[in-house]
């Protein structure tokens, strides 16, 4: 029985490891469009749209394609899969993404540096954090105390001293 010889497959491997990629569990070699599917008992199949997929892969050489697979994936494909996905990180944001972080930039901005916001800040630091809204009953235990002075509404109204008649 004939058999296909992968050694120009393996040796491409070694020296064009560029040429290859992954896919769903498959190794590809972009130039020649083939595709391989390699199990670790020896056992490849081969996807092509020529003649070559009409000869099944020796055994032995299956293993080596495995091992050189392996390989390969530690050597090139990991690291340069890592490092695609760290530069990825530092790429300019797109312009939906950039109006969207300064409209939330905006849009939170006073809220984060309000008054209540930092008393929320320090009593939830204190263990006295709490979402209620000031008109909300209290539950057993806690006391108004807890909460800031309500403002007076006529703290800024301005009055006339009353004229002391005697």
């Amino acid at each position: 029985m004939a058999y296909l010889d992968i050694s120009p497959m393996l040796a491409a491997m070694r020296e064009q490891p560029d040429t290859f990629s992954m896919s769903n569990g498959w190794l590809k070699h972009r130039p020649s469009h083939h595709r391989f599917k390699v199990q670790a008992g020896g056992h490849v199949i081969v996807d092509a749209e020529c003649g070559c997929a009409g000869l099944s892969v020796r055994t032995e050489q299956g293993r080596e394609l495995y091992e050189a697979l392996q390989s390969w994936q530690a050597e090139y494909w990991v690291p340069r899969e890592i490092n695609r996905h760290f530069a990825r990180h530092f790429q300019p944001a797109s312009l939906w993404r950039r109006w969207l972080n300064n409209f939330l930039s905006l849009w939170s901005r006073d809220r984060s540096d309000g008054a209540f916001t930092s008393y929320r800040r320090t009593s939830a630091e204190n263990g006295r954090a709490t979402s209620r809204s000031y008109n909300e009953p209290l539950p057993e235990g806690l006391a108004r105390s807890d909460w800031p002075p309500r403002p007076d509404p006529l703290a800024n109204v301005r009055r006339e001293r009353e004229k002391v008649t005697e």
